[in-house]
């Protein structure tokens, strides 16, 4: 059970299963094994009573009757061995795929950022396949073959100890052919699979940069790119199977070769020694019952070592991942957002140095600056997506880091500008936000947020099935939809990050009225590069190269002169600029 820990991922209840698959699938080998035994028994005599005068045909349906009786039990314990293998194999792959997508729920989002999604897909789908594969199958037909192949040699030595020591010959030659492949194989399947994984990736690029590959005239090239990605995964997959295949295959014949020296060694012992031609057929018999197991075992040596190595490799490592902390629900009296000493870093790189600010409930506090000053960094740690390296962010006094994270994040509400939808309805989409609210609250919702414009013009309304992330809908209407679920949550702390740089002028002052709505008695925290529009925040606070250079309304800070007047000035001037043109003849 310590190697089965080190190469699986169970409960305890898996464990337990295991055990009892385990027993199950070895019963059921001896039970076989005491069929055929009883069957080759019967036939022997058979044979001896048909040279005598009195033999008839009670023997031969006693004989009959026998067989049916072992079929009949073997089919029983075929049936409870199904039982003890693959059903609770499947409950055993549910439950690590939920303890997954749990884990992957509770751990910081800078764990997103250094995986590709196609690495973290494979774990929920195809490593957890393997994993079933090992529990139902694999591991229980290991630990039996342990248990009835030495028996069978056992017995073997027993009938003719000459006979067997040939037949353990080969076998052994046999296994040690694949398992001293093992390693080399091993290299060929981690290469394969990050292969594998990185054509997932490049073809998931393609697929969702076609707009921007056409756009710019890339189609050919990155088509060339995508035939080289896949050549090499050809070549890859080749090499891996034919070497897999060579390995195994040179076992295989091997323990033919076994079969033909138990032949040659039998046939000299019956030329020499005189012996019956019964001791010979029942060591074949007993032969096969070795080499068709080991056979199987070499066969699935190398997926027991990719389980090993690989697939579970993904598992254990999100699982690993220090989940977020907290499990206080406290009921809050106010929705006042503290930052205090707070430092942050991707990776190596620095991004917010020394921040501290007070978003008061009822206020409105703006966040403005260049790309890269820190806003939406700060906005998604106010959110939890990430965990600050350094200081504290606290929520009417309390740390959150101290607070049960979705009791937490159900006092939030995040629109930001790059918005996620669903490939579900419309409808569905919305209640996100508020899976506890009726039908008439969502509709109420998309209608506040200026949605039934564009949701009154699609086929099948409010109930219009959305493709992949509602690329079939307009910026401005995917930014609306956000806007509906945030209505539909009213949570007490609102963080808009751009909520409106994809609307059309025709529906902002809708947009905007909405908002104010959303956002009354609210702590309200904005990011917008648009400095107009949070002209009447209670707060601004301006940020530089990941520090707060300054803070205050949007009056005191045109009278400092300083950063921020110098980007309402420049902003100012823009919309004075127009497109203009000459004609030429």
């Amino acid at each position: 059970m310590k190697l089965i820990r080190r190469l699986l991922v169970l409960s305890r209840r898996g464990e337990e299963d295991l055990k009892r698959a385990v027993l199950a699938t070895i019963l059921l080998q001896v039970i076989s094994t005491s069929s055929f035994i009883v069957g080759i028994g019967l036939i022997f005599c058979l044979t001896e009573d048909m040279g005598k005068e009195n033999s008839g045909i009670i023997p031969l349906i006693g004989a009959f009757a026998i067989g049916i009786i072992f079929s009949l039990f073997e089919a029983c314990i075929r049936r409870r061995q199904y039982d003890c293998t693959n059903i609770p194999a499947y409950r055993e792959c549910q439950r690590m795929r939920l303890e997954v997508i749990e884990r992957l729920n509770r751990i910081p989002y800078s764990f997103f950022g250094k995986r590709q999604i196609t690495d973290i897909v494979a774990s929920l789908v195809d490593d957890c396949i393997y994993a079933e594969q090992l529990i139902s199958s694999l591991i229980p037909m290991a630990f039996a073959y342990c248990i009835t192949v030495p028996t069978a040699f056992i017995i073997a030595f027993i009938l003719d100890a000459r006979m067997g020591i040939a037949s353990v010959i080969t076998v052994v030659v046999g296994i040690l052919v694949q398992a001293s492949s093992l390693r080399y194989q091993e290299k060929l399947i981690f290469h394969q699979l990050k292969v594998k994984h990185e054509a997932e990736e490049q073809l998931r690029e393609y697929v969702f940069g076609m707009e921007q590959i056409r756009s710019d005239s890339r189609n050919g090239l990155e088509r060339i790119k995508i035939r080289r990605t896949i050549n090499d995964l050809k070549k890859s997959s080749l090499k891996m199977e034919l070497t897999s295949g060579v390995f195994t295959s040179a076992s295989e014949v091997l323990l033919q070769m076994g079969i033909g020296l138990v032949v040659l060694t039998a046939m000299l012992i019956m030329s020499k020694d005189g012996i019956s031609v019964r001791i010979p057929v029942l060591f074949f018999a007993f032969a096969l019952r070795i080499y068709i197991p080991v056979a199987e075992l070499i066969t699935v040596l190398p997926s027991l070592v990719y389980e090993k190595n690989a697939s579970n490799k993904r598992i254990k490592e999100i699982l690993a991942q220090t989940p977020l902390h907290g499990d206080d629900r406290p009921e809050f009296k106010s929705c006042d957002i503290e930052f205090e000493h707070v430092d942050f870093a991707y990776t190596d790189r620095p991004v917010l140095k020394d921040i501290s600010f007070t978003a008061k409930t009822g206020n409105v506090t703006a966040l403005v600056g260049e790309s890269g000053s820190g806003k939406t960094t700060i906005a998604n740690l106010i959110a939890r997506l990430w965990e600050p390296a350094k200081g504290s962010i606290r929520i009417d006094g309390r740390d959150i880091s101290i607070i049960q994270p979705e009791w937490y994040l159900s006092h939030i509400t995040c629109v930001f500008q790059d918005v996620i939808l669903f490939h579900d309805t419309i409808l569905n989409n919305i209640w996100i936000g508020k899976p506890e609210a009726t039908e008439e609250e969502v509709r109420h919702a998309a209608a506040v947020a200026c949605c039934d414009e564009f949701i009154e013009c699609l086929p099948e309304g409010i109930n219009t099935v959305l493709t992949e992330n509602g690329v079939s809908l307009s910026g401005g209407e995917r930014q609306r939809l956000s806007i509906a679920r945030a209505i539909l949550k009213n949570a007490p702390v609102v963080i808009l990050d751009e909520a409106t740089a994809a609307l059309d002028t025709g529906n902002e002052y809708l947009i905007h009225q909405a908002i104010s709505n959303l956002c009354a008695g609210k702590t309200v925290i904005v990011i917008a590069h648009t400095l107009r529009n949070i002209k009447n925040a209670d707060e601004i606070i301006v940020l530089d190269h990941g520090k707060i250079c300054e803070r205050g309304c949007h009056s005191e800070l045109m009278e400092l002169n300083g950063k921020y007047a110098n980007m309402y000035e420049r902003q100012k001037k823009s919309l004075l600029w127009e497109v203009c043109g000459e004609a030429t003849t």
